[in-house]
């Protein structure tokens, strides 16, 4: 199931004023307990990566960028975290949209088929597929994206009664377009998002 991401709340003191004490712990120790920690945040996502599909660089790119943005914002140690906390939380949406292919899917809240299997030939050993509409509310979609739908027909040639091609259009252009925003993002704002 698709997951929606909200900005984390930006806690009112920094990391600087809690835990005193570990000022006192020598740096090797830290980075050695946070290695550790590292490993052990890290092993769920490593145990399911696989290597034949690019998901799987989405979901380690969501997941660091959770990480990333749940350690910037609850240290709160430099100015403009609210931003960040922004920029992040879309990020992920956005990323959370690419990899359910939400955009190339939502046409399909809006038509209803039914389809029925019928043999080809005598020997019933080759079937054909047809398709019957049941609900049809396509109209009400490509008038939620109508500039995008009008540029798209007149680009492809598709005349307005063909709505299912349209649609079919509207939805992978979007669905490109959101891969677009969320990479442009990435170029322009990841160099920010340090502390």
């Amino acid at each position: 199931m698709m997951q929606y991401y909200k900005q984390l709340q930006v806690p009112k003191d920094s990391a600087w004023s809690r835990n005193k004490w570990l000022r006192y712990v020598p740096r090797q120790l830290k980075l050695f307990f946070q290695g550790i920690a590292n490993i052990i945040r890290w092993t769920p996502i490593i145990y399911r990566d696989r290597d034949w599909d690019h998901s799987f660089i989405l979901d380690l790119l969501q997941k660091k960028l959770e990480f990333m943005r749940e350690e910037l914002v609850t240290a709160n140690r430099f100015v403009g975290v609210e931003v960040v906390n922004k920029d992040i939380t879309l990020a992920l949406n956005l990323l959370e949209r690419m990899r359910w292919g939400y955009y190339e899917l939502e046409m399909y809240d809006y038509i209803e088929k039914s389809y029925t299997f019928i043999p080809a030939d005598a020997t019933a050993e080759y079937y054909t597929m047809e398709q019957t509409i049941l609900d049809d509310h396509l109209e009400v979609y490509l008038s939620k994206y109508k500039r995008t739908a009008k540029v798209l027909s007149k680009k492809y040639n598709l005349s307005p009664d063909q709505t299912e091609r349209i649609a079919h259009r509207v939805s992978t252009y979007n669905q490109a377009k959101c891969e677009r925003i969320f990479w442009k993002l990435m170029h322009y704002k990841s160099n920010y998002w340090w502390d």
